[in-house]
């Protein structure tokens, strides 16, 4: 197994929705809406 030991997170975010299928929309949009910054990794 490769692993990446050198890492960094150049992203954050209150809440991520891997996938933006029914489930991903359903919580996605409410988070939004209550003024969560979300970002759907369909979007990396």
């Amino acid at each position: 197994m490769l692993v990446q030991k050198d890492l960094a997170w150049d992203k954050s975010c209150d809440v991520a929705i891997m996938g933006y299928g029914m489930a991903g929309a359903v919580a996605a949009i409410p988070a939004h809406d209550a003024g969560a910054d979300v970002h759907p990794s369909a979007f990396y």
